[in-house]
């Protein structure tokens, strides 16, 4: 479906992620196309290999490389092409559907790296969306509620950017390192204040309703930030070094288990 670009990423190739049966059906229809899509490379070695074949046949058949042999390849030839079009190969796959969250998942698999020390960007710093505090990385939450502990499935928004970063001299992707910090609740939309930038973030994500009651969190990674880093096959886990000991005192290693910074009111 086409519209005006999107605001968030400039897209114009956009659904609303509310109208479930629109998204169903478009996906199901490029299902189709993929299923029933032909490249004509297909054709071109089918026919190719077809004639080869029929070249030599004609050969070995008529004695001589003459009529024979080329009325032999042509047929080779649409025969082929016929097949390949029955066979119908693949293509590639169909684009995802839009996402509604921005952030990278959780890396699977073994830790192959584990370091640790304090965070430096390798680049510009972000600002961050409600606050407008320059950092190195943040997440920025919205809920009908205050629990910011809550499962990740439930929240309304998760957002999360990252900075290029490093940690004792080695780099880290933004794309593929995700963040474990502490959420901070900002308070209430509508008694939160917020400027002209942290509003347009809201509306372009389809929130900020007053009719709605919406709790905002927004958590920081400042530069300087001792930070803890698990790199594996597939991306990074950065964590504050406090959220590092929590999991450690949960997962059951010597000593009391720390309090989380508090939280902002």
């Amino acid at each position: 479906m086409w519209h005006e670009a999107c605001p968030h990423c400039g897209e114009r190739a956009w659904i609303d992620l509310g109208r479930e049966s629109t998204a169903l059906m478009l996906h199901q229809h490029e299902a189709h196309e993929v299923r029933t899509r032909l490249r004509p490379v297909d054709l071109l070695r089918a026919g190719a290999w077809g004639g080869a074949v029929g070249v030599i046949a004609g050969a070995l058949l008529v004695g001589t490389l003459g009529g024979g042999a080329l009325l032999a390849g042509s047929s080779a030839l649409l025969a082929g092409a016929w097949v390949a079009w029955q066979r119908r190969r693949p293509g590639p796959p169909p684009s995802p559907l839009p996402s509604r969250w921005s952030m990278a998942l959780p890396p699977t698999g073994p830790v192959r790296e584990a370091v640790s020390g304090p965070v430096r960007v390798r680049g510009e710093p972000l600002t961050a969306p409600l606050s407008g505090r320059a950092c190195m990385a943040y997440e920025v939450g919205v809920r009908h509620d205050g629990r910011g502990s809550a499962p990740a499935s439930t929240w309304v928004l998760i957002e999360q950017r990252v900075a290029p970063l490093e940690v004792e001299g080695r780099a880290l992707d933004p794309s593929s390192t995700h963040l474990v910090l502490p959420r901070q609740r900002l308070g209430t939309y509508g008694t939160v204040e917020l400027d002209a930038a942290a509003e347009a973030f809201l509306r372009e994500r389809g929130l900020g309703s007053p009719d709605t009651v919406l709790e905002l969190f927004e958590t920081i990674l400042e530069a300087g930030t001792e930070v803890e880093v698990e790199r594996t096959e597939h991306g990074a886990t950065l964590r504050t070094r406090a959220v590092g000991e929590v999991v450690r005192a949960i997962e059951g290693a010597p000593g009391p288990a720390p309090a989380l910074p508090p939280a902002s009111r």
